[in-house]
Order: C-alpha cells, then structure tokens, then sequence
C-alpha cells in the first residue's frame, strides 16, 4: 500500500513455459511520507553557473535559524561524491564548491537543512562540463 507509510516485504518468483523454476526474489520497499509543498517553499536556493566547468556557488535562504546546513553531492549512480557542511543559519547564505576533480556529467546536489527532527530537503540537478 504506498498510501500508507511502512516497511513492507515483497517476494515473487516466475515460472516460464517449459517449467523452470527461478529462485524466490525477497525485497523490502519502504513508503516514507513525502515532502509537501511547504517544505519546498521554505528554502529557496540556486547554483550558478550552470552548467559550469566545475566550480560553483550555491546561494540558498532560510526563513527560520537551522542547526546546520548540509549540501550533498551524487552522482547519475546514486553514489554520494561530495558533502560539505554550513553551519551558518537564517537568511541567505553562499557556499562555493569545487568540483574540478569530478567527471564531466549531470550531478543531483541535494541541501538538507533542519532543526531537531523536522528536516527539509530540496534538490536540483548541476551539470558540469570539462
């Protein structure tokens, strides 16, 4: 049921037309509850230049002080190839990266930021050209 947040267990397996057999496959899928659109509005943020040969500047606002601002970096993959963490607060901030040792590509740069347990998260995609 993915209108209902939990962790749930799939199992499936196949039999094709002359009766093989494949091995049971197990998954977990987690439904989580989505960001609404407040989240979304509350941090503004941009990255220039984009496209860019590598190094960037990421300019976001926050409405209320957070405890900390972090900024990832991953790859098309989904791997994490950078984070760097501001610890500066309310109002609008500027962070400049270097990313000259990535590979020319389209990255998701994902900004967390929060207080307590209520975070917020928005995203974007940077491509970087060599």
């Amino acid at each position: 049921d993915t209108s209902t947040v939990g962790t749930y267990i799939l199992s499936y397996d196949v039999t094709d037309a002359n009766s093989n057999v494949a091995t049971t496959v197990t998954r977990t899928v987690n439904v989580v509850d989505d960001l609404s659109l407040e989240d979304f509005n509350q941090i503004e943020f941009s990255i220039f230049p984009n496209p860019s040969a590598g190094d960037i500047t990421v300019m976001y606002y926050l409405p209320e002080q957070m405890n900390e601002v972090i900024i990832k970096v991953y790859d098309m993959l989904g791997r994490l190839v950078m984070v760097t963490t501001n610890e500066r607060g309310q109002g609008i901030q500027q962070v400049n990266l270097d990313l000259n040792t990535l590979d020319k590509g389209n990255y998701i740069l994902i900004i967390c930021a929060g207080n307590n347990s209520r975070e917020k998260f928005i995203n974007n995609k940077i491509l970087i050209l060599k």
